[in-house]
């Protein structure tokens, strides 16, 4: 049975499957070089599938073309399979994933019509329980079952061991700057982690996302952020305040400066920093994951903020669009295999309390529980007139809660850090 689509759309799907190895290994099932109506089509699937079975990935166009010599068709040419080859690679990227359910959907199509005629040979036979068991089978054809997904815990007990002696449980965690929080969570957010920051309205969130992401640039890593809110210019001015360590006024006044400073710091820096602005609930979660898989570099994801984006679901309470939001936010964050940051309002009864819990977030306090981590931000009158506020841990699933660190601000040049016992503390 062949694809019942065009050349063109076969070459998509080829394209589709050659651009994406991940879903290549989860869906080995779907993919059958007879299936394409075409030689060269043909073999150049049968030498891509070939390549993958034996070195476990995709091939480049290079080793493609290699192998693609034991698959000339008679009375085909070499140069025919390059030049669809070079087409083919064209489309790597283009709708890939309508593509890939297209042909998911074949097969699975496919699978199920041959296990239909497999069921006459069992009825007559008297093998009915093997009829349901052909059409399951069939059914779980295109499921995407991903060997990746399953750790050995035995297996890979060596390797956690050489881990923890060369980097300890710091390793591929993105410390945030704030040296006491980071001894608290074991070095940072992980990839595939969330990390929330509560506070009441106009209590610091957006500039405590700043600093979160100025250190992630200063340890050199790409930041995509993504602001719900404020303007792109309005974030990059609180980025210009915090990277200069001015404040806007003496930024106007010595601009060339500013310019030169900045100049001098980008040199230094391989990180680089995206700032994206949509307004608020114009970017939903899937949006925002095709966003991030389009950009360079791409270590830290920052939301400012989560409430704002918008839900893929619309339901009568506002709390289970809310737990959506957040639901999907850390499963983009697992399949990019980045961590995310982001923040949320704290509730009324948050504006007057001296530490802002579980019970303070507005609208369902279960997003705590979806976090990795969650550290509310607290501030008394008294601390405000001091310039100093509280870092609280909520609740984490990476170290222990309950931690206060005490923190110094300067809301002019956006910058929040540890006091200077918190920091010593830390180091020692």
């Amino acid at each position: 049975m062949h694809y019942n689509f065009g050349l063109d759309f076969q070459e998509h799907i080829l394209a589709s499957v050659i651009g994406d190895g991940d879903f290549l290994k989860a869906n080995l099932d779907v993919f059958h070089a007879e299936y394409f109506n075409d030689d060269i089509l043909g073999g150049i699937a049968s030498a891509v599938l070939d390549f993958y079975r034996r070195e476990k990935e995709v091939p480049s166009k290079e080793a493609i073309l290699h192998d693609l010599k034991d698959q000339i068709a008679p009375g085909r040419k070499f140069h025919e399979y390059s030049d669809t080859l070079e087409t083919i690679f064209e489309k790597i990227g283009v709708n890939a994933a309508y593509y890939q359910g297209k042909a998911v959907e074949f097969a699975k199509t496919q699978a199920v019509a041959n296990a239909l005629k497999e069921s006459t040979v069992y009825l007559e036979s008297g093998e009915i329980q093997e009829v349901g068991r052909s059409i399951a089978n069939a059914l779980k054809i295109g499921n995407g079952f991903n060997q990746s997904r399953v750790y050995d815990y035995f297996g890979s007990a060596r390797k956690r061991a050489k881990d923890y002696r060369l980097n300890g449980a710091s390793k591929g965690r993105l410390a945030t700057g704030f040296y006491p929080l980071d001894e608290a969570i074991s070095g940072g957010l992980g990839k595939g982690e969330i990390g929330l920051i509560v506070a009441p309205p106009k209590h610091g969130k957006t500039t405590m996302l700043i600093n979160i992401a100025t250190g992630a640039l200063m340890q050199g890593k790409g930041v995509a952020y993504v602001t719900l809110e404020l303007s792109q210019k309005m974030i990059a001015s609180k980025f210009d305040t915090r990277l200069f360590g001015r404040e806007i006024s003496s930024i106007k006044k010595k601009p060339k400066s500013f310019v030169r400073a900045l100049a001098e710091l980008r040199e230094k820096m391989t990180g680089k920093l995206h700032i994206i602005e949509y307004p608020t609930k114009g970017l939903s979660v899937d949006k925002l994951e095709s966003v991030i898989e389009g950009l360079d570099a791409c270590d830290l994801v920052v939301v400012d903020y989560g409430q704002l984006l918008k839900s893929g679901i619309s339901r009568g309470e506002r709390r289970h669009e809310i737990t959506d939001i957040y639901e999907n936010l850390r499963r983009v964050a697992g399949e990019l295999k980045i961590p995310i940051w982001t923040a949320h309002q704290g509730n009324r009864p948050s504006t007057g309390s001296k530490i802002v819990g579980m019970e303070h977030v507005a609208e369902d306090f279960n997003i705590v529980a979806i976090a990795d981590l969650a550290v509310s931000i607290n501030q008394s009158e008294e601390e405000r007139r001091q310039n100093k506020l509280r870092l609280y841990v909520m609740g984490s699933r990476i170290g222990a809660s309950g931690q206060q660190i005490d923190c110094d601000v300067n809301w002019r040049t956006a910058n929040i850090r540890p006091s200077i016992d918190e920091s010593k503390e830390a180091l020692e």
